[in-house]
C-alpha cells in the first residue's frame, strides 16, 4: 500500500516485511519503522 500526504512525502506498507517506509516527493529514503 501506498500513502501520499500533504506533508509530500511517500508511505510505502510493506507489509510481506512488516514495515513503513518513508520517502521525500524525490524518491529519497528518509526513514523506516518497523
Amino acid at each position: 500500500m501506498m500513502g501520499f500526504f500533504k506533508d509530500d512525502n511517500i508511505y510505502i506498507a510493506d507489509t510481506d516485511n512488516n514495515r513503513i517506509q518513508k520517502f521525500d516527493s524525490e524518491g529519497k529514503f528518509l526513514m523506516e519503522i518497523k
